[in-house]
């Protein structure tokens, strides 16, 4: 209509549009090949940085994989190279508790509750933070109630509030 203000993406064009999230940028469909590539040689340098790594210096590896492991699922869409990554980097530092959170999503995207439950239980023992430590053990106790462990998911509940009397959800099981 006259005077009416043009639209400012053309379903027509590719556009270089970026969804600015809290922790990081995604791609958007439409601006793929340069940011991609960019993308790509950034993942590809960090793998080699890994390679020239020393054997003892599991950190530095781990923040790595972290890293190509956030890159492949957060901006290039690969996730089962991204669990890969994120799998490395436990093995690397078994107490990055970032990794083995990723680790836990990728397993209840795929419906590996008992992986779950067993990295939830790997990020308890990392977890110096009872507050959050209650929170897992809450998390734990909804995933158990999830697979009919009642019994199971009662003791989880019990620990959260143990580790921390305030934290309402946990009383409210």
């Amino acid at each position: 209509p006259p005077g009416a203000a043009a639209p400012l993406l053309s379903p027509e064009e590719p556009s270089e549009v970026f969804a600015l999230t809290d922790t990081d940028v995604e791609i958007i469909p439409g601006v793929e090949e340069p940011l991609r590539t960019q993308l790509t040689g950034l993942r590809d340098s960090y793998l080699a940085e890994v390679r020239r790594l020393p054997a003892s210096d599991k950190p530095r590896q781990a923040l790595l994989h972290l890293e190509i492991g956030r890159i492949d699922e957060e901006n290039l869409g690969e996730t089962d190279a991204a669990l890969n990554h994120y799998k490395e980097a436990v093995a690397a530092d078994p107490g990055l508790a970032a990794a083995l959170r990723a680790v836990r999503r990728h397993q209840l995207d795929r419906g590996d509750v008992p992986g779950a439950l067993r990295s939830l239980d790997a990020e308890v023992r990392v977890c110096p933070d009872q507050a959050q430590r209650a929170a897992l053990f809450y998390e734990k106790g909804l995933l158990q109630l999830g697979k009919n462990d009642e019994r199971a998911s009662e003791v989880s509940f019990r620990r959260a509030v143990e580790l921390d009397a305030t934290f309402l959800p946990a009383l409210a099981a």
